[in-house]
């Protein structure tokens, strides 16, 4: 925990004292979002972006009997080469989400104190 916020804005710093369960332990735990919508929409779509780039590459079916390189053949392929794996890069960020612990408001919990707190004076609610 680094700081106490008062509920009239005032904030006091706490260094870096570590939280408990009620019971004693370490940590805390209660509900986790492990982010699989996420993950799974994320999967789906480097598919179809996969899909995308073999799409866009030529398979060497050409209407010309030369078999000669066309400059926009090579510059699509290289652009939907490029775009496809800037897009992979991107959504493979999100497949590397880790689980988020979610604490409930009202959810008990202690504070380690382990360092001297200098209050300058005793707290008073103000007066909405």
């Amino acid at each position: 925990w680094q700081r106490i916020v008062f509920p009239d804005g005032k904030a006091l710093d706490m260094g870096a004292m570590p939280g408990s369960d009620g019971a004693g332990y370490a940590g805390l735990a209660d509900k986790t979002n492990n982010h699989y919508l996420r993950i799974f929409n994320s999967a789906i779509l480097m598919s179809a972006v996969t899909a995308g780039i073999t799409l866009s590459q030529d398979s060497g079916n050409s209407d010309n009997n030369d078999n000669s390189a066309r400059a926009s053949d090579a510059l699509s392929e290289a652009l939907g080469q490029q775009l496809g794996q800037a897009t992979a890069q991107m959504i493979t960020k999100n497949l590397n989400i880790a689980p988020t612990l979610e604490i409930r408001p009202g959810f008990r919990f202690n504070v380690i104190v382990t360092k001297d707190m200098a209050f300058s004076k005793p707290y008073q609610a103000f007066d909405y």
